[in-house]
């Protein structure tokens, strides 16, 4: 539900190509690099190039990871 937010990517290697059935979540508007991909099959798969538990909620535009932590929750839940 987010169009747009800041993180705190430094990235020296990113994702050049996609492994099959993975797609692309986000990009930085800046360079086109991908910054978070996910799977599309029925493995709950997610992965940043960023470090979500170093931004505080809500300031400065930054990425609110807590939406993501609690989606990675419940699939962690429902696969028990």
């Amino acid at each position: 539900g987010v169009d747009q937010a800041r993180t705190n990517s430094i990235l020296h290697q990113p994702i050049k190509t996609l492994a099959p059935g993975c797609e692309v979540e986000a990009r930085c508007p800046d360079d086109g690099t991908i910054e978070a991909i996910r799977h599309t099959g029925p493995a709950w798969i997610a992965a940043v190039q960023w470090h979500p538990e170093f931004h505080t909620p809500g300031t400065q535009g930054e990425f609110d990871a807590r939406a993501m932590r609690e989606d990675f929750l419940n699939a962690c839940r429902a696969a028990r």
